[in-house]
């Protein structure tokens, strides 16, 4: 999972056959890129209570912290991430339901 902090607050996911981008809300202090294994980050997160994760990159380790508990997650430089093509203006979209989507992600 590669995190890109700017101003845009981007989340990359990727497993070489589904890439995922998202803006995420949060303050930005520095800007910054770094490369983590998303499972042990998911784990990570999955497991705090409701509010809010703080995410700090030092040297090449990504340090989260949450109200309850801290780790450090080992990363690699962001130039190790597969680079996601752009979509273009004129793709087809479609909606589903988060319940549905996540369980599809599941199955994965």
């Amino acid at each position: 999972m590669k995190f890109t902090c700017t101003q845009e607050n981007l989340l990359h996911a990727l497993n070489l056959e589904i890439a995922l981008t998202t803006k995420l809300r949060g303050k930005i202090e520095n800007e910054g890129e770094i490369t983590v294994n998303g499972k042990i980050f998911h784990d990570f997160v999955s497991l705090q209570p409701n509010g809010q994760i703080q995410c700090a990159l030092k040297d090449k380790d990504l340090h989260v912290n949450s109200v309850s508990s801290k780790t450090v997650i080992k990363g690699v430089s962001s130039d190790e991430f597969p680079v996601i093509p752009a979509i273009s203006d004129n793709y087809q979209s479609s909606e589903i339901s988060m319940s549905v989507f996540g369980k599809a992600i599941q199955k994965v």
